[in-house]
């Protein structure tokens, strides 16, 4: 895109944007003058585990909670905004995580294609458009990147726990991969973990390598250049290439999403610098809700990165961005 859409979406016609805008910058304010109030905290899949707080007394001087993760802090403003779940994109969860934020964003046309009141997940894509240069960013843009891999949603795989889990894990890409190219926007609306084929296939498996004496993941890494072993799984259409970067993974989140506060800067040849609204653990002030800076690098190639870390491919993070129109 070109440095002077700036001028295509012009704030004052994105007034949900901008009570997004608002409340982020509130919720930062609020954070950072009770930082007691926040926490970083990820949201569990199981809703018995789950610790993830948003209660924002915008109205009244009453107490404010914000324990959330990257991805809660930005999905609880949109639905506090919205007033409704904002789901737009899933994957591996019943809730987006700052991958499926990439996802959604990676598949969105440049432009604005239709009409729609934002409260439609299955036709978010008419309310939303991709930012494809940083450069242009506004106030209220949505800035994610991934740390990129052969999971469900383009990701790397979350660290195994268990042999279970892994195989759970691949199923799950199997099916993403498949259902994302049948569906019109490119883009999966539902959770694919729940699906009873995910939990029968990963028992299966679970139970054919116990047959053959695999029981942990530590046995399974010692003896995956075995012969039987590799037969085994090719017969159950592994692709090992795709089973060893799953076991090799030690992430722990997906990556990092959160709110332009403002317009980017440059502060070198090919980097420019963008002041956030996020949640985050690894910062010098409070772990939580907070302002922050985040620098990314224009390539060779026109791709915009985060070079803050290197996934298991040895490869800085995709960015991606979005900007919601209404």
């Amino acid at each position: 895109m070109a440095l002077n859409d700036r001028d295509l979406f012009p704030p004052g016609r994105r007034l949900l944007a901008m009570e997004c805008l608002a409340l982020a910058e509130e919720a930062v304010k609020h954070a950072e003058a009770n930082p007691e109030c926040t926490k970083h905290v990820y949201r569990s899949q199981h809703p018995w585990k789950n610790e993830e707080m948003w209660l924002v007394r915008r109205a009244t001087d009453g107490e404010w909670k914000m324990h959330v993760d990257c991805a809660g802090f930005v999905r609880n403003v949109l639905e506090t905004t919205l007033k409704r779940p904002f789901t737009a994109a899933l994957s591996d969860r019943s809730f987006m995580r700052a991958k499926d934020f990439c996802y959604f964003f990676e598949h969105l046309p440049s432009v604005c294609v239709g009409k729609d009141d934002g409260r439609n997940d299955r036709s978010a894509s008419s309310c939303w458009c991709r930012i494809y240069d940083l450069r242009t960013i506004l106030p209220g843009d949505i800035i994610a990147y991934r740390h990129k891999g052969l999971a469900a949603a383009g990701s790397t795989f979350m660290e195994a726990t268990s042999v279970y889990n892994l195989f759970k894990a691949l199923k799950v890409k199997q099916i993403f991969d498949a259902e994302a190219k049948i569906q019109r926007d490119g883009v999966v609306h539902r959770n694919i973990a729940e699906d009873e084929a995910v939990r029968e296939w990963a028992d299966s498996m679970l139970h054919t390598l116990a047959e053959i004496g695999i029981e942990s993941l530590t046995s399974l890494r010692e003896r995956i250049e075995d012969d039987d072993v590799k037969n085994l799984l090719l017969c159950n259409k592994v692709e090992i290439s795709i089973l060893k970067e799953a076991m090799q993974s030690r992430a722990h989140d997906t990556g990092h999403v959160m709110f332009a506060a403002g317009l980017a800067e440059k502060i070198e040849e090919n980097k420019w610098r963008v002041p956030v609204y996020q949640s985050t653990a690894s910062s010098v002030k409070h772990p939580g809700v907070q302002h922050g800076y985040r620098t990314f690098t224009l390539s060779e190639r026109g791709q915009w990165l985060w070079e803050g870390d290197t996934n298991i491919l040895g490869v800085p993070d995709e960015v991606f961005a979005g900007r919601f129109l209404l």
